[in-house]
């Protein structure tokens, strides 16, 4: 099987959606030296969002990796490693994270509405404030992971593992749940 970087670079845009071609070079280029600052480094020099919109990134280790506000919709990380990575405003819409490590990911504000996180690991992630309307995490652990005010209408949570979730996030549930019971008496 060929490597993330090669298949990124071959299949860029397989789903009706174009990378950045030299957004993802720097990233392709970052991988194959496997060395993510080179990315990190390049990315606080840019003035604009990264745009990895519909690239394959599968398996890519994206550890540590600064993607704030990255468009990565439609972007096919399954089993992507991103670990402590940085996703604060990313767009998610849509993208593939079956089986992606997310573990204490910053995912704050960021919209994976739609997305494919099925078995995916987010323990001890921050979602907080993030759209997950209509995402599959069925199977996922979100053990520890911070979900206060996320968005999860629709969002379908079979066998999701979340026996340590925050505090916050029961308080948020119960809030939400009231909020509901309010406007059905309405």
């Amino acid at each position: 099987m060929p490597s993330a970087p090669a298949r990124a670079n071959a299949r860029a845009g397989h789903r009706g959606t174009m990378a950045d071609k030299e957004h993802l070079t720097v990233l392709i280029d970052a991988l194959s030296a496997g060395d993510i600052g080179i990315w990190n480094s390049w990315r606080e020099g840019l003035a604009g969002r990264p745009d990895l919109r519909g690239a394959d990134l599968r398996g890519a280790d994206l550890r540590r990796a600064d993607l704030r506000g990255a468009l990565l919709g439609r972007a096919d990380l399954r089993r992507a490693s991103l670990l402590k990575a940085d996703l604060r405003h990313a767009v998610l819409r849509k993208a593939d994270l079956c089986g992606a490590v997310l573990r204490k990911a910053d995912l704050r504000l960021a919209d994976a509405s739609a997305a494919l996180l099925r078995r995916a690991d987010l323990r001890r992630a921050l979602l907080s404030g993030a759209d997950l309307r209509s995402t599959d995490l069925q199977w996922a652990n979100l053990s520890g992971a911070v979900l206060e005010t996320a968005d999860l209408r629709w969002a379908r949570l079979r066998g999701t593992i979340r026996d340590e979730a925050s505090k916050a996030d029961e308080a948020s549930k119960a809030d939400e749940a009231s909020r509901a019971d309010e406007a059905s008496a309405d």
